[in-house]
Order: structure tokens, then C-alpha cells, then sequence
């Protein structure tokens, strides 16, 4: 018996080492990469008084977005919750819910790609350890292959704690724009905008097919969060995400038949069209939907115009 809790002690003692680790890094500053401004933002949306609207999509909304400008014009404590698109549709839209107040206006800003990818495995391993709440935000299949293979991602950021630990180690600062010092205190990416412009990265371009599947989900799933937000008398509209132009007339007659397909089968309200937030390319950062400080302003004075035009602001 003796023998047998001593085995248990031991135990307990090893598991605790890495347990401590990551106990101490939550309870710490986290890093100040791009993924832990997600605490700051959450930060601002709990603090933030009514009358607000809110800004949920990918790095597209974070790049492209003025929303001082529009608080003040708009009349609105405006807040960009918009990160990367990595995250997934479930989980930005979850991480909102439940902090949805009666006269708050939703403006969701998809990047093309949350069409057609699922969300980053990678990408919610890295943001629990910045956010622990984050767990309750993750939809439950992804939750369950978190809890699933969890241990192996556990495991492996205790072990790099623990080195930090011993060796004294710092890790390599986050360069702007992709860092947590790049936002500014709204939520949207400013450091870029007196950064030199770099070659865009090409991405490809591609809409999911009207009768696919992941399609017919990710209607489902804004169809529900607009019928959870109408309950709540919470506002929603869906906005198009900044293109280059050269895409959008490369595309355009596949993307008008997109639009046209949302506008039957969304039932929240539709902002503009594809056509209304395209720009010629000079107007984008480094991807192909970041925008630079010129292409931010003429987006954010469209979607002013566009909001206003749907009873918002004055």
C-alpha cells in the first residue's frame, strides 16, 4: 500500500511540474504575437457602453477597417473583434454571443476563404493558451478533436514553458503588422499603415459550390446567429470583404451568381455587393485581402454609406 502511494505521489508530482507551467503562463502576460489581441478585444467588448456596433470576421476586417471614424460618425462605440480567418466561422461567431446586448448592430465581414475552410487545428491549439475561454467559444466538433489530441499540444507548450523556465529564454519579439502592439485601441491593424507596401502574396481566388455541403452549413450557421441575435433585438448584416478588382473581373460573373445565391438564402440583410468593395490592387497591403491606409478609408466610407443607407447612425 505504501509502495502504491508513493506511485501515486510521484505521479502527481510530475504531472504538476508541466500543470504549474501552464497554470503560470495563463495567469501571466501573454506573448505579444497577433493572436493575443484577442484579449484585448474582448477586453473592450465587455467594457464598452451601448449604443455599439460590432465587427466580426477574419484578418480582412482587422486590416480594413477605420472604426474610430466610425464611431464617431456612425454615433456607435465601435469594436473590431476581426483576427484571422484561421479561427473559423463557428468560433467568431460564438466568442460574440454571449456578450450580444438588446440595440447592439452586428456587422459580419467573411473573407472569402471562411466559405471554404474549416477551422485551423493549429490555430485553436495557439489561441487557448492565450485565452482559456476559448474553449467554450470552439464548436463542439472541434472541441472534441481538442480534447481529443489536446494532450499532445499540452504536452509540447508545457515543455517549451518549462525550457523558457531553465534557460531563461525569451522568445523572439512579434514584428508589426503581425503583433499584439499592431492594434490599435479599437481593435483594427494601424501599424501597417506607416510600413513600406511589400509584394503581395497571391492566394488564388475560389468560391465553394452552390450545392456543397460546407455551403449549405455555413448558411445554416448565420441563419441561426441572426435568428439568436433578432431575439435578443440585436441588429445583424452581412458586408462583402475587400478584392482586388483584377479578381473580382476575373470572376465576376461566378461571384455575381454568389451574391445573388446569399441573397436568396441568408435571411439577414446583405450590405452593397461584391462589386461596391472591390479596389484596384494598389489599394492592398500584402495579401490580397489586407488593405493599406488609403484602401482602409475608401472601404470604411462605403460601409459608413452602406449603414447608413440600413437606418444606422444618423
Amino acid at each position: 500500500m505504501k509502495r502504491y502511494l508513493l506511485n501515486v505521489f510521484l505521479f502527481l508530482a510530475v504531472q504538476a511540474v508541466p500543470a504549474g507551467a501552464l497554470l503560470w503562463k495563463w495567469s501571466h502576460s501573454p506573448s505579444d504575437g497577433y493572436p493575443a489581441a484577442i484579449l484585448d478585444k474582448h477586453r473592450r467588448l465587455a467594457s464598452l457602453p451601448p449604443p455599439r456596433i460590432i465587427f466580426i470576421g477574419g484578418s480582412g476586417a482587422a486590416f480594413g477597417l477605420d472604426s474610430p471614424r466610425i464611431e464617431r460618425e456612425l454615433e456607435r462605440n465601435a469594436v473590431n473583434m476581426g483576427l484571422y480567418a484561421r479561427l473559423g466561422p463557428e468560433f467568431m461567431l460564438s466568442e460574440v454571443k454571449s456578450s450580444l446586448r438588446s440595440h447592439d448592430v452586428v456587422v459580419l465581414l467573411f473573407d472569402y476563404s471562411l466559405w471554404i475552410h474549416s477551422a485551423s487545428r493549429d490555430a485553436l491549439d495557439e489561441i487557448v493558451f492565450i485565452d482559456l475561454r476559448s474553449l467554450g467559444w470552439m464548436s463542439w466538433p472541434d472541441l472534441h478533436v481538442f480534447l481529443d489530441r489536446g494532450h499532445r499540444a499540452i504536452g509540447a507548450e508545457a515543455r517549451r514553458t518549462l525550457r523558457d523556465w531553465l534557460l531563461g529564454a525569451d522568445p523572439e519579439p512579434a514584428l508589426p503588422p503581425y503583433s499584439r502592439a499592431s492594434f490599435n485601441d479599437h481593435g483594427d491593424v494601424v501599424a501597417h499603415e506607416s510600413m513600406k507596401r511589400p509584394a503581395i502574396q497571391a492566394t488564388g481566388f475560389r468560391l465553394p459550390h452552390h450545392d456543397s455541403d460546407l455551403l449549405r452549413d455555413r448558411m445554416t450557421l448565420l441563419n441561426d446567429f441572426f435568428d439568436h441575435c433578432r431575439s435578443r433585438d440585436v441588429s445583424v448584416f452581412f458586408a462583402y470583404p475587400p478584392m482586388m478588382r483584377e479578381t473580382y473581373s476575373a470572376h465576376e460573373e461566378e461571384i455575381v451568381a454568389f451574391h445573388g445565391l446569399l441573397k436568396q438564402k441568408l435571411r439577414m440583410p446583405i450590405l452593397g455587393t461584391p462589386a461596391d468593395t472591390s479596389s484596384p490592387g494598389e489599394y492592398f497591403f500584402d495579401t490580397p485581402d489586407h488593405l493599406t491606409a488609403e484602401g482602409k478609408a475608401r472601404r470604411t466610407t462605403t460601409l459608413i454609406g452602406q449603414l447608413r443607407s440600413a437606418g444606422i447612425g444618423r
